[in-house]
């Protein structure tokens, strides 16, 4: 892990296009409280490149590629109010971390800051714990706390059952988006998990179903009273030799150049999987 002074983001479009980039410095000169992980180290840990830190300010500056008026959109910024009163000033203001912790969305939108706008651009960024190490105890954390809370809420040993239902599209405070995939990273990263893929991936559920496949009339085919029928009505049509049995003892000048002929297919995409 590397320790940055200050660092630039590139902001990509939908379709990959960098569009912006944010240049961020931390407002206080400490240990580490901007870093960047290399690509391997990253995606080993399931984590973004660039790395802020819990409890921590940064001053940011949103430079358009294209001299737009871009300006950043994300739940944890404040713009400069100074900037409110006019001027050509690029958009500036400050990031504060407080107790957030994991991956930390930021978009750019066109104008004036609207949760309704549809981004131009976004990048993700990693929000590192400050007290407690972040990839092994802070995330560790979360998985016990998840196991725990779901344990006591759904217990099945439980003669009386609780119905559940997501809140998770109502909640609107600050950081609640990087609370929702910081517990899902967390879910998908335990060992439970890992272990019912490798379970499914070695021994699936199976189920056999029935597929048509278009075959020509010209190879061998196991002819069933469905795929006769459709080799005597069925169109485009190709002439039969005038020596061959199906002309001379059945008076077919032409039969069906395909036909469809079932057969039995594997199916893992099955409900138990």
């Amino acid at each position: 892990m590397q320790a940055l002074s200050q660092t630039s983001v590139p902001f990509r479009s939908p379709f990959g296009e960098i569009v912006a980039h944010v240049k961020l410095t931390p407002v206080k000169n400490a240990t580490a409280p901007l870093a960047e992980a290399t690509e391997e180290d990253a995606r080993e840990h399931g984590e973004m490149t660039i790395q802020l830190r819990e409890s921590e300010r940064y001053e940011y500056e949103v430079v358009p590629a294209n001299g737009a008026d871009l300006r950043l959109r994300c739940s944890l910024s404040s713009r400069r109010s100074s900037l409110d009163h006019g001027g050509e000033k690029p958009d500036e203001g400050l990031i504060e971390t407080r107790s957030f912790c994991g991956t930390l969305l930021l978009e750019l939108v066109e104008g004036k800051v609207d949760a309704t706008k549809p981004a131009v651009a976004s990048a993700l960024l990693e929000v590192r714990s400050l007290k407690l190490n972040y990839r092994t105890e802070y995330r560790g954390m979360l998985r016990q706390l998840t196991e725990k809370i779901a344990g006591l809420v759904a217990d099945a040993r439980s003669s009386a059952k609780a119905g559940f239902r997501s809140t998770f599209e109502d909640r609107t405070d600050a950081g609640w988006l990087q609370i929702q995939l910081e517990l899902l990273r967390e879910t998908l990263d335990c060992a439970d998990f890992a272990a019912a893929m490798q379970r499914i991936l070695s021994f699936p559920h199976e189920r056999l179903s029935t597929v048509s496949d278009s075959v020509s009339t010209d190879r061998p085919i196991r002819w069933t009273p469905y795929v006769v029928r459709q080799l005597v009505t069925g169109n485009p049509r190709r002439v039969v030799p005038s020596s061959h049995p199906l002309q001379t003892q059945l008076d077919l000048e032409s039969v069906a150049e395909r036909v469809l002929v079932p057969s039995k297919s594997r199916d893992l995409d099955t409900l138990e999987n």
